[in-house]
């Protein structure tokens, strides 16, 4: 009886030790259930697409030598037959659509796209892909006069994007550059081409896109043109006046003539 007693006793008390441990497979569970739901890996922002817009004068210039990117090339109009501000408008809505660019980044580059292949320095302007995007062309609002010397004009904001220049005669050297442009309510009222360190490129006034006969050539022509006229009016007189005299003189002759053959009638008598 006593035998039975304990068997009872220790089957009880296995029988709670069975009821009361947690199981393996449930503890993994409750805190799989418990354990937050993992947050998915941030994605890397896509690489900005390689290549760039060469804009020339008149023919195609070979890209840098350490860069193998893509490149598109942009041949200006001849000069002539499409003015600045012609170009500046259709190039500006282009550059909108295609570089994702503001109207004044656009506008700016659209300028400077004219003005620099034509400089006397450089002989095209190449612009990276995505030189011109929100992310990369900056637009700063301003006060005050836009730059010192020749460009101190008062305007509102500045567009300043970066890109790079091609020396003529250089082969391939191409000298970093930044392009600024000053605006006042959109209106562009200053430009500047500054070199890598921030200094100003100094060039003569662009081409014009009709050419203009020289100043000193017109008033050449105009005096060429009056001494034509002067010496015309001369000789007109100087005929008109030996005409007179010739007639003077035939008249002179045919009175001298009457009288004497009067005379020799009278003397006759």
């Amino acid at each position: 009886m006593r035998l039975r007693a304990l068997a009872a006793a220790a089957a009880a008390l296995m029988l709670a030790a069975c009821a009361t441990a947690p199981s393996e497979s449930g503890d993994t569970a409750g805190q799989q259930a418990q354990a937050p739901a993992a947050s998915p890996a941030p994605q890397a922002p896509a690489p900005a697409p390689r290549g760039a817009t060469s804009y020339s004068d008149k023919q195609a210039v070979p890209p840098p030598d350490n860069d193998n990117s893509p490149t598109k090339t942009v041949t200006l109009p001849p000069t002539g037959r499409v003015s600045l501000a012609e170009y500046r408008a259709q190039m500006r809505q282009q550059l909108m659509r295609s570089e994702n660019a503001s109207a004044d980044v656009a506008d700016c580059a659209a300028h400077a796209s004219w003005v620099v292949p034509r400089s006397a320095t450089y002989d095209a302007l190449r612009i990276p892909t995505g030189a011109l995007a929100s992310g990369q062309a900056s637009v700063e609002s301003w006060e005050g006069r836009f730059s010192r010397g020749k460009q101190a004009v008062p305007v509102t904001s500045v567009v300043t994007f970066s890109a790079a220049a091609h020396r003529r005669n250089g082969q391939s050297r191409w000298d970093p550059v930044k392009v600024r442009c000053g605006y006042d309510d959109g209106m562009m009222l200053a430009y500047e081409l500054l070199d890598d360190d921030g200094d100003i490129i100094v060039e003569p006034a662009a081409k014009p896109a009709v050419s203009v006969a020289p100043r000193n050539a017109t008033a050449k022509g105009r005096k060429a043109k009056a001494t034509r006229s002067s010496r015309s009016g001369k000789t007109a007189a100087s005929a008109k006046s030996s005409g007179g005299t010739k007639k003077a003189a035939a008249k002179s002759g045919a009175s001298s003539s009457s009288k004497s053959t009067k005379k020799t009638s009278k003397s006759s008598r």
